[in-house]
């Protein structure tokens, strides 16, 4: 005899209703796709056509210390009335009449039944038009208790993460976005901490906001000017604190930091955060000449030349009168760049990079009194084309 649920979720509302009959050792869950949960069109929410589980726990009251787990099967049916069922394993036990159950989205192993951590994924690849499943969570309200064999159970689940659609102005048309970076010092991404039996899940449960970063990644995404980024993050509230975000493409890179000092910006749970962020385009490949160091002009001369792929050539005229040049390779994430030369040392430090018009600036992450300025320029054709003998250089200051 297979037992049978109904889920329903509205756009409106976080609530998914289950209701069963005759529970055995199948489990049907069935849900109306027009009306429910993993992805939205900007009117509805609903189930993907593949990848949905459910993890339900469950124990027969008298043995309440025993807590069995079962997914839903990875295989289900969406029928023609719109309906979607699945599937899963129920082990009944000898002789109980009756059982408690809870469920959560999405399906994850918990090794411990009692309490559980769902992390808030700090990937995340939503479409063009919603979330990404993967990073929702869903908890069941109450625990339901089945007597005997039920004609009907109902769950009622609830939204515990919060959602952001972000609208991206200023990056090129037709640029390939690679990634883009959100990032705050209220640290929105974390995990959630619950208990599917509680009596009250949703109401004790903890969140953790642990990392600043959440990175959103899309395939073939192509820049209209105009972009929606949506994600998930840990209930957070970012009033009077700050966030910025970097947009990596294969052309350029774009960032821009907000200070929310005496602004409001709050991501609730179960709600939509609607904002739009104007970026700048952080432009450092190309040819650059130090002007000001520490506030003042240099008593030495610096070129550097960085190219698409953050390699830099570096010339000096620091301790001598002859040019030194260095290469090196570079990373440059979240407006921070670090390097490495090809002889395999380390620069001293990693910089913090902001770029306006032909203006370049680089201060030290460590000392922000350190100051670079640099501006577009053109490389006499003066500067050696070959990188300085070591033996030359053993003893030579790096600028870098």
């Amino acid at each position: 005899m297979p037992f049978v649920a109904l889920l329903v979720l509205g756009c409106s509302s976080e609530d998914v209703n289950i209701s069963a009959v005759e529970p055995t050792t199948t489990i049907e869950v069935v849900a109306d796709i027009k009306d429910s949960r993993t992805y939205y069109d900007g009117s509805a929410i609903h189930w993907a056509d593949s990848g949905e589980q459910l993890n339900i726990l469950y124990y027969d009251d008298d043995n309440s210390l025993s807590i069995s787990q079962t997914p839903t099967h990875t295989n289900y049916i969406i029928d023609s009335e719109g309906r979607i069922r699945f599937t899963a394993d129920f082990t009944t036990t000898n002789g109980a009449t009756r059982y408690t159950l809870g469920a959560f989205y999405p399906y994850a192993y918990q090794t411990n039944n009692s309490s559980m951590s769902i992390d808030i994924a700090q990937e995340q690849s939503p479409s063009a038009d919603s979330y990404d499943p993967a990073s929702d969570i869903l908890v069941s309200k109450q625990p339901i208790v089945v007597e005997g064999i039920p004609e009907s159970v109902k769950l009622s689940f609830a939204r515990m993460v919060a959602f952001a659609k972000m609208t991206l102005k200023g990056i090129g048309e037709g640029e390939i976005i690679e990634k883009v970076i959100f990032s705050s010092s209220a640290k929105p991404a974390g995990c959630v901490e619950f208990s599917v039996l509680d009596p009250s899940p949703v109401e004790s449960a903890k969140w953790h906001n642990s990392y600043e970063d959440i990175t959103i990644i899309r395939d073939n995404w192509i820049a209209t000017g105009e972009d929606v980024v949506w994600m998930t993050t840990i209930p957070t509230d970012l009033s009077n604190t700050d966030f910025s975000v970097t947009v990596v493409t294969d052309k350029h890179t774009y960032s821009k930091s907000v200070d929310l000092a005496g602004k409001s910006l709050n991501f609730k749970r179960a709600e939509i955060a609607k904002f739009s962020v104007t970026l700048q385009q952080v432009d450092i490949a190309g040819n650059w000449h130090l002007t000001e160091w520490r506030g003042a002009e240099p008593s030495f001369d610096v070129y550097m030349s960085i190219d698409n792929a953050y390699g830099v050539t570096l010339w000096q005229r620091i301790e001598s009168r002859e040019w030194q040049r260095y290469e090196s390779s570079a990373t440059f994430a979240n407006g921070i760049i670090s390097g490495l030369y090809s002889d395999g040392v380390a620069w001293s430090t990693s910089y913090s990079v902001a770029v306006d018009g032909e203006t370049m600036t680089w201060t030290d992450t460590v000392d922000s009194t350190d100051i670079s300025v640099y501006t577009r320029s053109v490389i006499p054709d003066s500067l050696p084309t070959t990188i300085t003998e070591e033996t030359r250089t053993a003893l030579a200051e790096r600028f870098l």
